[in-house]
């Protein structure tokens, strides 16, 4: 059923225009052709039994026949396997390989796409072999959503059975969440944009600058999620976050992803407060820039209660700053402690302990001379648990704070 066409010298001659086909036992089959522009002839290929690979001649009279020694090859019909990717942008140039049966053989490989809904016309692209094996490359045409037929045909004709080959928008990505993490990798991240859950999606990645990452497309919040790369390298870098439904193509947008780094915490201060709540706390380490969401943990040795409270930084000293919570008056003890840049990938925690509200009960003495000097010893009831027990004489801007000491076994502030 090909449709042959032979060009060659003294072809306009002749009353009995042949062409002679090989077949599996070495001789030809003959069938009629026709005139064919000014100098070739025109044959249509008659149906053999299997694959042959031999010359095709012509007859001017019926009898005699060129020996020019012309190859011509019959092929088992092609059978397409497998279409990678199997998905692409509306504005088309993804790089499909095709691998199947005799997909890849042939004078004039073509990939045809054809929309399934049948409202377009099929558009044909050239192929060309892979170096890899027998497969078949093809770029995919510009196209609307939807599904689409993808055959090929060897010999620029007879198609085969198709696969299917889905079209979607192309993304776009505009912010995500987090926007940084530490260069370890690990860190979830959550990719907002458009068109980032597209059905027909085939093969979706997160790019991490030049990194790639597997991605999950949640089809009900229309977001794409994906596990931070590690990257040392990267430290404090803005690299760019894009996304790839089929593993090739990737997003427009100009979302960005920092690298922090993973350093461990040094200190906190003041390392104790009370249960009530609103203690500043301090925090260093040798590098705490470049979070985009900087919270402080509390979790509770005892029972596990976790509180989380949101934190900020200071550039000038490079320190993260955050109040302790108000917990239940029940709540004191000790607890981990510990600072996120991103308010999901914690630092590994330091000690904190968190005292019940002292309650003063008495003063001895309760007087002394001006020029000081007195030792006063100060008994109440929830004293012990702190790290840096100080007196306050006086309210206000005129308090005059001096140190303090705290006997444990007397459970006495001197």
């Amino acid at each position: 059923g090909t449709r042959v066409v032979v060009t060659g010298a003294h072809l306009q001659h002749g009353h009995a225009l042949f062409c002679g086909f090989p077949d599996d036992s070495g001789s030809h089959l003959a069938v009629n052709a026709s005139r064919h522009g000014t100098g070739g002839l025109a044959c249509i290929s008659p149906e053999i039994a299997r694959p042959v690979h031999t010359a095709l001649e012509v007859s001017l009279n019926g009898q005699q026949y060129t020996a020019s020694g012309l190859l011509y090859d019959t092929l088992e019909p092609a059978v397409v396997a497998a279409v990678s990717p199997s998905c692409g942008p509306t504005d088309g140039a993804t790089r499909v390989n095709v691998s199947g049966v005799a997909v890849a053989r042939g004078s004039h490989l073509l990939c045809k796409l054809t929309p399934a809904a049948g409202e377009l016309a099929a558009l044909s692209v050239d192929g060309t072999n892979t170096a890899a094996g027998p497969s078949l490359l093809c770029d995919s045409p510009h196209m609307p959503i939807g599904r689409a037929n993808l055959s090929v045909a060897p010999n620029g004709q007879q198609y085969s059975q198709p696969a299917p080959f889905h079209y979607f928008a192309p993304p776009v990505v505009s912010a995500s969440s987090p926007a940084s993490g530490p260069t370890d990798g690990g860190t979830v991240v959550v990719v907002h944009g458009s068109g980032l859950a597209a059905t027909g999606r085939c093969d979706v990645v997160c790019r991490f600058g030049d990194l790639l990452a597997p991605g999950t497309a949640s089809d009900l919040a229309g977001t794409v999620t994906c596990q931070a790369p590690a990257n040392a390298a990267a430290l404090g870098a803005d690299l760019p976050l894009l996304v790839s439904l089929n593993r090739q193509q990737f997003s427009a947008g100009s979302a960005l992803w920092r690298y922090t780094s993973p350093a461990v915490l040094s200190q906190v201060l003041p390392r104790a407060g009370p249960v009530s709540g609103g203690t500043l706390l301090t925090v260093s380490a040798s590098s705490l820039e470049g979070g985009d969401d900087y919270t402080c943990r509390f979790v509770s040795l005892g029972d596990g209660a976790s509180h989380v409270i949101n934190a900020s930084h200071s550039t000038a000293d490079d320190r993260v700053l955050c109040s302790s919570p108000a917990l239940d008056a029940t709540a004191s003890g000790e607890y981990n402690f510990s600072v996120s840049l991103n308010r999901q990938d914690y630092r590994p925690p330091l000690p904190l302990t968190m005292y019940s509200v002292p309650h003063l009960l008495s003063a001895s003495p309760a007087s002394g001379p001006v020029a000081g000097g007195a030792r006063i010893t100060i008994a109440g009831s929830h004293l012990a648990g702190g790290d840096n027990y100080t007196c306050g004489f006086g309210e206000g801007p005129a308090q005059l704070i001096t140190l303090a000491t705290f006997n444990l076994t007397a459970n006495l502030v001197e």
